[in-house]
């Protein structure tokens, strides 16, 4: 449980898009680009490379859109899983879907971990806030390379497919940002 191969491929590398149809590179040396998320005040943005189980923290400013000063926040167990996709709640906590350990962890802004939820689906992939006061988790599994037993949510080695809404933890989300790209003609 929580234990999958490996493999590192060539890394790639993290961008920004820009309205106007120009692109920024963030970061490279990315492996496995996954969960993003900015802080309550906008000068803080997150983001996950699972593959080497890392949270990173960039300065964001949010007049500009430049990101700099990337640094490592939150780095997952090897015994645990990869942290996967993310959200940032109005409080400044991160929550984390962590894939192969079934469950989502709220991080503070710190990086320590500040609750852990069990879910029965192995492969949680992502979470966002939601309901009418965005006060409801929501969190999203997934079934990929399993096998017909590890389908069945019945199951306890249940891998995913099942989507989650947690409520009554009394945290609130926070709206996040839309994208309104005008990619210019080509």
């Amino acid at each position: 449980r929580g234990r999958y191969a490996v493999q590192f491929v060539h890394a790639g590398k993290l961008y920004r898009f820009d309205p106007d149809g120009s692109v920024e590179v963030i970061a490279e040396d990315v492996i496995c680009s996954n969960g993003m998320g900015f802080s309550p005040d906008d000068r803080t943005f997150y983001h996950t490379d699972a593959l080497r189980r890392t949270v990173y923290v960039h300065d964001y400013d949010p007049a500009t859109g430049h990101v700099e000063n990337r640094r490592p926040l939150i780095q997952v167990a090897d015994d645990l899983g990869f942290p996967d996709g993310m959200t940032v709640d109005s409080e400044g906590f991160i929550w984390n879907a962590i894939w192969g350990a079934g469950c989502v962890i709220r991080f503070d802004p710190e990086g320590k971990e500040e609750r852990r939820i069990r879910l029965p689906a192995r492969q949680t992939s992502s979470v966002m806030s939601g309901g009418p006061d965005l006060n409801d988790l929501y969190v999203t599994s997934a079934s990929i390379e399993a096998a017909p037993d590890e389908l069945d949510p019945e199951r306890e080695n249940y891998r995913g497919g099942s989507l989650y809404r947690v409520r009554g933890l009394g945290v609130k989300g926070q709206e996040e940002f839309e994208s309104n790209f005008a990619w210019p003609k080509r």
